[in-house]
């Protein structure tokens, strides 16, 4: 999936650290947030009850990735999310690496599809050439002769 089909929105996904499921959210533009919901939750994550606890800001797209660093004294991580496509699944999947002391994280968002074009056409070829002319024949006689005498 290329990138730039996700930027400029923010994503949340469900992510399960220490046995508790936490929400995670990524803004995919720069000086976007990288944060977490650090109440647990038990049936999902939604935008309009996330209460963010801010991590890293968002800094630069390096091909599929956004990187994040620390933005002020408050957010004090950084890390990659990788995008990827995963076809078999309805929903965006989180996996991530979280290094508390070093305060770093490798993630990946995997999504439902992509929205670039179809390499499949929408219509089939005709079987049966065209009875209609793609050009109009000239009224002047040609200076290269057709056939040789």
């Amino acid at each position: 999936c290329p990138i730039e089909n996700f930027m400029g929105k923010s994503y949340i996904a469900s992510y399960r650290d220490a046995n508790t499921n936490y929400c995670y959210k990524f803004d995919f533009f720069k000086g976007g947030k990288f944060s977490v919901d650090t109440r647990p939750v038990n049936n999902g994550c939604a935008d309009e009850t996330f209460v963010a606890t801010i991590l890293a800001s968002a800094s630069d797209v390096l091909f599929n990735k956004i990187e994040y660093l620390p933005g002020n004294t408050n957010e004090k991580y950084s890390g990659t999310v990788a995008v990827n496509e995963h076809s078999s699944s309805n929903e965006i999947i989180l996996q991530m690496k979280i290094n508390r002391l070093k305060k770093t994280f490798i993630a990946a968002l995997s999504f439902p599809g992509c929205s670039s074009p179809s390499v499949t056409p929408s219509a089939a070829p005709s079987a049966a050439p065209s009875t209609a002319p793609s050009s109009q024949p000239s009224v002047s006689p040609s200076l290269v002769p057709t056939a040789l005498p």
